[in-house]
C-alpha cells in the first residue's frame, strides 16, 4: 500500500511539474538568445519577468510574450508583428514607433501608455486595460475593444470606424466620436 501511495504521489508530482513548465514557463535558451543577439523572432518568452528591459529596435516578430512582465520596458521601434502579448503587463512601457500590427493584445495592461498615432487597425484589444492611455490619432479601424477599459483614455482624432466597442468602459474618455 505504501509503495502504491508513493508511486501515485510521484506520478502526480511529475505531472504537475511538467504541466507547469509547459503552461507557464518560457524557454531560457530564447531569453539567452535575445540578450546575446538582440533578436528573437518566434521566441517563447511567455511569463518571463522583463520588467524595465531595453528591447529598443528588437525583432520579436511572432514571439510568445503572453503573461510576461514588460512593465516600464523600452520597446521603441521594436517589431512585435504577430506577437502574442495576451495578458502581458505593458503599463508604463515605451511603445513609440513599435509595430503592433497583427499582435494579440487581448487582456493586456496598457494603462498610461502613449499610443498616439499608432496603427492598431484590426488588433485584438478585447479586455485590455487602456485606462489613461493616449490613443489620439491612432488607427483603431476594425479593432476589437470589447470589454476594454478605456476610462480616461485620450481618443482625440482616433479612427474608430468599424471598431467593436461592445461592453467597453468609456467613462471619462476624451473626444470619442462613435459616428466615424
Amino acid at each position: 500500500m505504501k509503495r502504491r501511495t508513493a508511486a501515485l504521489l510521484g506520478m502526480t508530482t511529475l505531472c504537475v511539474f511538467l504541466m507547469g513548465g509547459v503552461v507557464y514557463g518560457f524557454e531560457q535558451a530564447d531569453l539567452d538568445r535575445l540578450r546575446a543577439t538582440n533578436q528573437c523572432p518566434q521566441c517563447d518568452l511567455s511569463g518571463a519577468d522583463l520588467n524595465g528591459i531595453n528591447l529598443e529596435g528588437r525583432d520579436l516578430n511572432g514571439a510568445d510574450l503572453s503573461k510576461a512582465n514588460l512593465k516600464g520596458a523600452n520597446l521603441k521601434g521594436a517589431d512585435v508583428d504577430g506577437a502574442n502579448l495576451n495578458g502581458t503587463d505593458l503599463s508604463g512601457a515605451n511603445l513609440s514607433g513599435t509595430d503592433l500590427s497583427g499582435a494579440n493584445l487581448s487582456g493586456t495592461n496598457l494603462s498610461g501608455v502613449n499610443l498616439e498615432g499608432q496603427d492598431l487597425s484590426g488588433v485584438d484589444l478585447s479586455k485590455a486595460d487602456l485606462k489613461g492611455t493616449n490613443l489620439s490619432k491612432a488607427n483603431l479601424k476594425g479593432a476589437n475593444l470589447s470589454w476594454a477599459n478605456l476610462d480616461g483614455a485620450n481618443l482625440n482624432g482616433a479612427d474608430m470606424s468599424e471598431t467593436n466597442l461592445d461592453n467597453a468602459l468609456l467613462t471619462d474618455a476624451k473626444q470619442v466620436d462613435l459616428d466615424q
